[in-house]
């Protein structure tokens, strides 16, 4: 394998050389801005902070890897296209968001059945900054889990496929210490197949598209489901 390999966006056709320092750089963001925050949602609830003050630092909190992707890009000397950011006309982009948020929806609406979840609506109606953490979370998460790393660690690895798997698991690994580094709070089994499965379909969707809002809208969807 050489130290510089090729992404292909499926829609464009553009063909987008990485090499081993954005795969590098890619690692760099995932830790810096989604281990580092996620492990502050574990240990904030451990304290006296009120839960009002812990949503707004949560909230802002969803900003940090956001920023820090666009710097990146910046310094790549890359457009925003690179990352995903671009509008769609297309039908096949919208049949592909319509196809993966449909089996988000059906998957947790069956696993909410098996596992007897209680379902909270209220939640959803009666906090309207749930929505305003959701939204932010889902463009970060998919900023940086697809959009960036899931492109740029082809500069480390060339192979899509494995890359996509590698990019779910990091995705769930960035929920999972939530609470666990300090609470010892380990997620369930069903919450973890969700986000595996979240975190392949969003990057399928990613790898058709080469269009960061198809994910995003999935992901967002799915999260509001989640409190239904």
């Amino acid at each position: 394998m050489t130290n510089r390999n090729l992404y292909k966006g499926r829609t464009s056709m553009e063909k987008t050389t990485y090499t081993k320092w954005d795969g590098f750089r890619a690692i760099i963001l995932y830790v810096v801005g989604c281990i580092i925050p996620v492990i502050c949602c574990g240990i904030l609830p451990q304290t006296r902070i009120s839960y009002d003050t812990i949503n707004i630092l949560l909230f802002t909190l969803d900003y940090i890897p956001i920023l820090l992707c666009l710097m990146f890009v910046k310094y790549e000397k890359r457009g925003l296209s690179s990352i995903g950011i671009r509008l769609t006309k297309s039908w096949k982009h919208i049949i592909i968001l319509l196809i993966g948020t449909v089996i988000m929806v059906s998957i947790n609406g069956v696993f909410s059945c098996i596992f007897m979840e209680k379902t909270h609506i209220t939640t959803l109606f009666g906090s309207y900054i749930n929505i305003l953490i959701f939204l932010p979370g889902a463009i970060e998460e998919e900023l940086t889990c697809r959009a960036y790393l899931q492109t740029r660690l082809r500069g480390l690895i060339d192979n899509e496929k494995l890359v996509l798997f590698i990019g779910a698991f990091l995705f769930l690994l960035s929920h999972y210490p939530v609470k666990w580094c300090v609470g010892k709070w380990f997620l369930p089994i069903d919450s973890v197949i969700l986000l595996i499965i979240l975190g392949l379909v969003c990057g399928i969707q990613y790898n058709k598209t080469n269009n960061v809002w198809i994910p995003i809208i999935t992901h967002f969807i799915y999260n509001m489901v989640q409190f239904v």
